[in-house]
């Protein structure tokens, strides 16, 4: 909520030519969910291809706009310890695990994209809002058959990611990237300053949750799950790991649909 809310105030504070409402819904995508939804999002809004350089300079302000507001987190974080866990081993590549990932992922995909062609969605959208919900669907009532793989499928993401980030670069103006930066770096630092004061004034003041929840949700949504339960575990709040991760999976799951639809409400 705080996210949407930071979008709508930077679409009406900061322009950025045409392009001002497809920046707020790749903004609230990746500050609700993660890199994986900027990318996902800026794909189905035509962005990569239509406006590379944006893109690649959005990416760069994103991680420095989050690495300054994880780092304010991490300072008004209180000192307290909250219920340990214990901690598991080290994680171990089985490739029969990851041949099944990969061949789930192109069936999803396969899926997926072909729905979207058969709702009518697939000019606007590119499949991907329905092959995120198709895979979210899969994986909550199927959660034996995906649990087994979750380590396998993030290393070939990673992969295809790296891909991803060679080809957002090759065809990014760098001129255009300084002439977008001041502007994106703006219109994030608004849209995170509204989301961490909802997040406060509701959560702290409204509901009187604990710091501690407060604090692990907001980075749950601006820097993802594993960001989330780092910063849990580094604070030694080991309970607080577990919720963590289930806040950004959560945020990636809704993140695509959130921000496609406050792009198109805004262009």
């Amino acid at each position: 909520f705080g996210t949407v809310c930071g979008a709508f105030a930077a679409a009406r504070l900061i322009k950025i030519g045409a392009l001002t409402g497809r920046v707020a819904g790749l903004f609230t995508s990746t500050y609700i969910g993660g890199t994986v939804n900027y990318f996902a999002v800026a794909k189905a809004l035509r962005l990569t291809t239509e406006s590379s350089a944006l893109v690649a300079a959005g990416l760069v302000v994103d991680n420095v706009i989050m690495a300054v507001y994880l780092s304010v987190l991490f300072a008004l974080s209180p000192n307290s310890k909250i219920v340990p866990e214990p901690v598991s081993g080290g994680r171990q590549i089985h490739w029969n695990r990851m041949l099944k990932s990969g061949l789930l992922a192109i069936a999803l995909s396969t899926m997926g994209i072909a729905l979207s062609n058969v709702l009518g969605l697939l000019a606007a959208f590119s499949g991907i809002p329905v092959v995120t919900l198709i895979t979210a669907l899969a994986a909550s009532f199927r959660t034996r058959a995906f649990a087994p793989l979750t380590d396998e499928a993030s290393r070939i993401g990673s992969m295809i990611f790296s891909i991803f980030f060679v080809t957002i670069g090759a065809s990014a103006n760098l001129s255009k990237m300084i002439a977008y930066g001041p502007a994106i770096a703006l219109f994030a630092g608004v849209i995170i300053s509204i989301h961490g004061s909802v997040v406060y004034l509701i959560g702290r003041k409204l509901l009187h949750l604990p710091v501690e929840e407060l604090l692990v949700a907001s980075n749950a949504n601006i820097g993802g799950a594993g960001t989330a339960a780092a910063f849990a575990s580094e604070r030694g709040w080991l309970a607080l790991i577990m919720p963590a991760v289930l806040v950004g999976s959560i945020g990636y799951i809704i993140a695509n649909p959130i921000g496609l639809l406050l792009a198109h409400h805004l262009s």
